[in-house]
């Protein structure tokens, strides 16, 4: 799975999940009340969590914002467009394109890739 995930869901199914509930049946992921995680509660109990975590405001971030990150990293990483339409679950190819954006360090990256790229072309006299 990307980025081991795999050992991610592991490590959530044997030491975290327990801890709020005791069915091996039922929603995957849970609130703290054992019941089933729902947008609005994971959306409320991720700021609290940050704070409870010594996040300052500065380094807190919302669940939108995890996507964005998610399709950059991809992007950066070689994922095409189209196949990150699909995992984001968009409709038009245009709206995915505004959920990347390529951190200074990759696009400082690619400009030398394409100067050096460009010197080497030069160099070697061909077009």
């Amino acid at each position: 799975m990307l980025d081991s995930v795999d050992q991610l869901l592991r490590w959530y199914l044997e030491d975290v999940r327990p801890s709020f509930t005791t069915s091996k049946d039922g929603p995957l992921f849970v609130s703290e009340s054992g019941k089933r995680l729902t947008r609005d509660t994971a959306r409320a109990s991720l700021p609290r969590r940050q704070k409870e975590l010594g996040f300052t405001s500065d380094e807190m971030f919302s669940p939108h914002q995890l996507r964005h990150a998610f399709a950059s990293n991809l992007a950066e990483r070689g994922v095409d467009l189209l196949t990150l339409k699909e995992l984001l679950g968009h409709v038009e190819v245009s709206t995915t394109f505004t959920y990347t954006t390529p951190s200074s360090d990759y696009l400082e990256k690619r400009v030398r890739l394409a100067q050096e790229k460009w010197r080497k072309l030069l160099r070697d006299g061909k077009e």
